[in-house]
């Protein structure tokens, strides 16, 4: 699975790419210290778990973005993880002051209509705290090519 993983998100980055997004590394204001996976102190208010190596951080536009993905090829119960990590990553968004927070799906079995339709009611839901999106990688094209990103 790792290996699919690694290039479904690889796949995702060259897209944000094409569309002017670019990787950047993110730093604590006050102090200009580098915020890594290592950072100790640095912890989620809603879950209390480190800043971990799932989480990208992207730019454009001077807009500042968190990005996390999720991947899953077969069925099983990873999916139902999906309301606590996007409400952890909408938390990071928060705390980090990220303009918006993008949580894509990779795998086969995450590409499912009924996953997608409950992804959607969960992010309009999540929209009501903060800009979110859940999406997939047809999804994000259309994202991308509507300008909405």
């Amino acid at each position: 699975m790792g290996k699919n993983k690694d290039n479904a998100f690889f796949k995702v980055v060259e897209l944000l790419s094409k569309y002017g997004f670019e990787p950047s590394s993110l730093r604590i204001n006050s102090d200009l210290e580098f915020v890594t996976s290592s950072t100790t102190e640095l912890r989620n208010n809603l879950t209390n778990r480190k800043l971990g190596s799932d989480i990208n951080f992207f730019t454009k536009k001077k807009k500042k973005y968190i990005i996390r993905q999720m991947h899953q090829d077969k069925s099983g119960s990873s999916w139902m993880k999906i309301d606590s990590l996007a409400k952890e990553l909408l938390e990071w968004k928060s705390q980090l002051k990220q303009d918006s927070a993008l949580f894509f799906l990779t795998g086969e079995y995450l590409g499912s209509d009924e996953i997608l339709d409950y992804c959607y009611k969960l992010e309009k839901e999540l929209k009501t705290v903060g800009k979110i999106y859940i999406t997939n990688e047809q999804l994000l094209k259309k994202l991308l090519q509507e300008g909405r990103l």
